[in-house]
């Protein structure tokens, strides 16, 4: 059984692989055949909230969740992309035995596994929201150009976390006309063609 609860007074059993809940926590359960008893039962989940997107059972006993998280603490695996408040996608596998013998591996965020640039709206009047993902930390920089290929904006974004990222571009002192935003970190780049609309 999987799902989500608010209720701290959910049962799980000792060799559980998260006791404490959060505000929003999913659950995996097992019981037995005739439905009398709590086999294994677990929380996952930090101290913000959890939501789950699809769930896919790999055999009786192996169970894949996916979804996405808000909390800082969400429990992660050495190799995984750290939260960092926003809504993370993770991807979690259960391994729950018949013998109650019970494994878990560790919820894992995925990483976007390459470098993108959206924008939208677009085309827009002032300000335009630029949604980027890095497949790995880095440093980025984005640049916009004119339609003649002259550079009208030039921002350092930082170091920035693998992940997905939003950028508020404010064009209010550039007219009507397509433009081109270009994205470069980790030696790529990206382009986005925009459309500013007066």
């Amino acid at each position: 059984m999987v799902g989500f609860t608010t209720g701290l007074g959910f049962p799980v059993t000792a060799d559980a692989f998260d006791t404490s809940a959060g505000w929003e926590d999913g659950f995996v359960c097992r019981l037995s055949g005739d439905l009398s008893r709590l086999l294994f039962s677990t929380f996952w989940g930090g101290s913000d909230t959890e939501t789950m997107g699809s769930i896919h059972f790999d055999g009786q006993d192996s169970i894949w969740v996916t979804g996405a998280t808000h909390s800082y603490d969400y429990p992660i695996t050495e190799d995984a992309i750290q939260p960092y408040g926003s809504w993370e996608s993770y991807i979690a596998h259960f391994y729950i035995g018949p013998d109650s013998g019970t494994g878990s591996t560790r919820p894992t965020l995925l990483a976007p596994e390459e470098l993108a640039l959206t924008c939208y709206p677009n085309p827009f009047n002032a300000t335009a929201i630029l949604q980027f993902t890095l497949p790995r930390s880095g440093s980025a920089q984005l640049l916009v150009y004119d339609l003649l290929g002259r550079k009208v904006l030039d921002e350092n974004l930082g170091r920035l976390p693998a992940g997905e990222h939003r950028h508020t571009l404010d064009a209010s002192d550039l007219s009507s006309g397509i433009y081109f935003a270009r994205l470069e970190a980790l030696g790529l780049e990206r382009v986005q063609k925009m459309v500013i609309v007066r």
